[in-house]
């Protein structure tokens, strides 16, 4: 839910996200960084303390995905809400890059394609539209009908965890993730600490986690 903070600036009620009301989308849109400041972007007002909640604005997934591929930053797509993603740290944005390199290196020669986090994931079953640090297709890839770059049959999600997110990365995300039928391996790799804990669905549908651990 967006709470309004001015006319035409909503703050989310969970996330504490800024958004504005887009005209050509009827909708919240995410805040540019530049526009989260003192003084809003389109206009001179200071930004205000938080009133009455607005009335909640919710998005298709049609209209959602036309929206984001108009962005320059990326946003996950929730219960018909959107949410910005903030940016990474270096340490983080490090071990992705390593971690894409590696899956590169290894399934070369077999019929497995690696993606970077630009590589967008839907899930049917719960809605979610999702953008995993890492991913893997092992087989024909899947998107959705119009074919142009939402991932729909992953067999491979990577995660890579930073404080702010892991717990979501541990709950919601992968009980989400779990749902995906072509999923195979889950995949949760620290920024802090050498630990990848590696999640397997076994023939029963039951996960099996393996930690491994420097040395």
């Amino acid at each position: 839910m967006y709470v309004d903070v001015h006319p035409r600036v909503y703050v989310h009620a969970n996330s504490g996200r800024f958004a504005y009301f887009d005209d050509a989308l009827c909708a919240p849109r995410a805040m540019p960084a530049h526009a989260r400041r003192e003084r809003l972007a389109f206009g001179s007002a200071s930004l205000l303390p938080v009133n009455e909640p607005a009335e909640k604005m919710r998005l298709s997934p049609a209209d959602y995905l036309a929206w984001e591929r108009q962005q320059a930053e990326k946003h996950e797509y929730v219960d018909g809400e959107i949410f910005a993603m903030s940016g990474a740290t270096r340490e983080h944005n490090r071990v992705v890059g390593n971690v894409v390199t590696r899956l590169t290196l290894a399934l070369e020669n077999r019929p497995c394609e690696p993606y970077p986090s630009d590589m967008r994931v839907h899930i049917p079953a719960t809605g979610l539209y999702a953008y995993p640090d890492a991913s893997v297709v092992c087989g024909k890839v899947e998107l959705l009908p119009d074919g142009l770059d939402t991932l729909s049959n992953p067999s491979v999600l990577v995660e890579v965890l930073s404080p702010s997110t892991e717990g979501y990365d541990r709950g919601a995300k992968f009980e989400a993730y779990r749902t995906i039928p072509s999923l195979s391996d889950y995949v949760l790799v620290s920024s802090t600490h050498v630990l990848v804990e590696h999640f397997s669905r076994q023939p029963d549908g039951s996960w099996l986690m393996r930690e491994h651990r420097a040395g």
